[in-house]
């Protein structure tokens, strides 16, 4: 071997050294090290400490009840939290994860009741409170993949002496998934018990639910979910009468879409609700389909369909409907709807008597224009007309109804379903039927001749369209024939991008009753607006006529809303409104006013603050109420530790009542 060829192997290694040192510096610097296998490791780490501070206090009053109640409760809780992690050969093979936080609550509970406020709790008191949850994964890098997730929850703390005095909850979470492409199948299980006292009432839940979820996804998607809750319950009702039993309620969904598609998609549902107590025995089932339909390029469809039966006490109520519509876009600024719809229900006693039967048919279509103009405008057009035709039928004996689900706009509108209910029974709470609203601050019930409207309260804590469910008593009205007819129209006009607009809504709201003596009201109402917008304000004036064959009105209101900016760091937003309504038939006057000011602030980089205020007064119509709420916080950040403070003051009175409730909390935690 010549001289040269030395040469050349020498340059080649020495070149394929130096290129394997640079790539391996590259390689180590850009990618995961290895990790090398372990029999095992693990690592113990302090998470955070927390130390918590409250005292509430509140003060009502009510004239009508001679009522008079102070309380006041103080609360220290100092928590800790840790975890372990590790490994079992490699992370890829087995990996889990541990957390918790756990600690204390102690509590001074101190009450003075007077009147018929008797029976109150009050003294100290101290519990545990924390949770704990793990992790685990199986296989977490390959294909085929195992899940485990476990969870619990413990807490004690929660006081409102208007309702509940204390809530005791602990719940456990597990779950487990398969991921086995294209199938993914996933089963959670959790429990759940509550231990409510209230102030006259104690309620014990225990619950548990097991779930499945699979979902197949090549050409054409499939997605199951099937789930069993199981709820046994005890309450000490009015009276002192125990109440106990058992719940069972069966869910089941399926989704398809067939060839992968959006062409055409199909859910169906299926419940069923079994409930076995003292009190005596129910059951409701329930079957639904809905289907939606891609026709054409600009032509879609939704049907659905759905049979439900409640069997309570030997009494039963059958419910059937089937609702289609087909949606027409023509470009971009012609579209057009037409609805359909057929509802029937039937109640009757536990002798299988009729006590009302109730058969609807609705049809309805709707229009809207939107066209881009010159120079920034935008004009917009709708019409909407529909018509229900209604039969019913029942004795003369009352009707109680139980969680008829309704959603409350501003705005609009909200009648109950049956005629000829009872004012004094109505009754509203949340979705999940667990608080109980407040009439006259929450919400306002109004009569319009045989039947009644629900109201939100601007101020109240229902929030704008919020769904709730409603109970009442209906009298029964006899055999009945009438029609609702229903129409609306819009048209605005806007100018420089949005900035200035003009609008104005017309809907009529018109019932005949074609036998029997029902008495409606014809409502119509005529509503001509106009805003300014800028970049820090929007404000604008509303005029409201209102025709009605029970209580005609016409309105004004004005509206502001202010958006300011004190440098980089500090925002604010002032929102006023002011309506003054003139009841001439009654000879009466409606005032409302409210404002809400809102002020966030990042006064340094690590200390923020942030405060708000709302005032909300009304007068008139034999009403005189008020609400103030004022709240405030401070967020400070220090390296690893947080410290946040919050107040809260609020104050509603009306005629015969007042309401105080006082908090502050502060929060001490930091990271270990």
């Amino acid at each position: 071997m010549n001289g040269v060829a030395k040469r050349v192997i020498l340059l080649s290694i020495g070149l394929f050294m130096m290129s394997s040192s640079v790539m391996a510096q590259y390689y180590s610097r850009t990618r995961t090290p290895v990790v090398q296998p372990k029999a095992a490791r693990w690592e113990f780490y302090f998470k955070n400490i927390v130390l918590d501070y409250s005292i509430e206090e509140e003060k009502s009053y009510s004239s009508a009840d001679d009522e008079h109640l102070y309380r006041s409760v103080e609360s220290f809780s100092p928590m800790i939290g840790g975890g372990i992690s590790g490994s079992l050969y490699h992370p890829n093979l087995f990996s889990f994860t541990v957390e918790g936080v756990e600690g204390i609550t102690k509590d001074d509970v101190k009450t003075e009741p007077s009147g018929v406020a008797t029976e109150r709790p009050e003294g100290k008191s101290s519990s545990e409170m924390g949770y704990i949850s793990a992790e685990a994964s199986l296989f977490q890098h390959k294909p085929y993949g195992l899940r485990y997730h476990y969870n619990r929850t413990s807490t004690l703390r929660n006081y409102d002496f208007f309702s509940r005095v204390r809530v005791h909850t602990t719940r456990h979470d597990i779950y487990w998934g398969v991921n086995l492409d294209p199938l993914v199948v996933t089963v959670s299980f959790n429990k759940w018990r509550e231990h409510i006292e209230e102030l006259t009432r104690p309620t014990w839940r225990d619950e548990s639910s097991l779930e499945t979820r699979m979902a197949y996804t090549p050409s054409t998607y499939n997605a199951t979910r099937i789930k069993h809750t199981i709820e046994d319950f005890t309450s000490l009702q009015e009276g002192s009468d125990l109440l106990t039993g058992t719940r069972n309620v069966f869910n089941f969904e399926n989704t398809l879409r067939p060839y992968g598609s959006e062409i055409i998609s199909m859910r169906t549902s299926a419940d069923a609700y079994i409930l076995d107590s003292v009190s005596g025995d129910s059951e409701q089932y329930s079957v639904g389909e809905s289907i939606r339909v891609h026709h054409a390029r600009s032509l879609d469809g939704s049907y659905s369909g759905r049979v439900s039966r409640n069997e309570n006490d030997g009494a039963s109520n059958d419910r059937f409907h089937i609702l289609g519509s087909l949606s027409h876009k023509l470009y971009e600024s012609l579209y057009s709807s037409i609805q359909v719809g057929l509802h029937n229900s039937e109640m009757t006693d536990e002798f299988g008597d009729l006590v009302w039967k109730n058969n609807s048919f609705s049809r309805g279509f709707s229009e809207s224009y939107n066209k881009k103009l010159p120079a920034g405008a935008r004009l917009n057009l709708s019409f909407g007309w529909d018509v229900t035709s209604t039969d019913h039928e029942s004795g003369q004996t009352s009707v109680n109804v139980f969680d008829e689900r309704h959603r409350l706009l501003n705005g609009e509108k909200t009648f109950l379903n049956l005629l000829n209910a009872e004012q004094q029974s109505v009754v509203v709470a949340d979705i999940s039927g667990k608080i109980i609203y407040l009439e006259g601050l929450d919400y306002r019930v109004i009569n319009h001749g045989q039947s009644l409207e629900i109201e939100r309260v601007i101020a109240g804590t229902i929030r704008n369209g919020a769904e709730v469910l409603v109970d009442y008593t209906a009298q029964g009205t006899g055999s009945e024939k009438y029609e609702s007819f229903n129409r609306n129209a819009a048209a605005s006009l806007s100018f420089l991008d949005g900035r200035v607009r003009t609008y104005v809504r017309s809907i009529e709201n018109e019932s005949d009753g074609t036998t029997g003596s029902l008495t409606f009201e014809d409502i119509s109402s005529k509503i001509i607006g106009a805003e300014l917008s800028g970049p820090s304000f929007k404000m604008g004036v509303e005029r409201q006529d209102v025709g009605s064959s029970y209580i005609p009105y016409n309105s004004v209101r004005f509206f502001q809303d202010y958006y300011m900016n004190a440098g980089k760091r500090t925002q604010a937003t002032l929102s006023m409104s002011q309506l003054m309504a003139d009841y001439h038939e009654l000879d009466q006057n409606e005032r409302v006013y409210s404002s809400v000011l809102t002020c966030n602030s990042q006064i340094t980089y690590d200390l923020r603050a942030s405060f708000s205020v709302g005032l909300y007064d009304e007068r008139g119509r034999g009403i005189e109420r008020n609400y103030e709420v004022y709240r405030g916080g401070l967020n400070w950040r220090l390296g690893m530790a947080r410290v946040a403070m919050t107040f809260h003051y609020s104050d509603s009175r009306d005629d015969d009542s007042i309401r105080e409730k006082k908090s502050f909390s502060i929060r001490f935690e930091r990271a270990l």
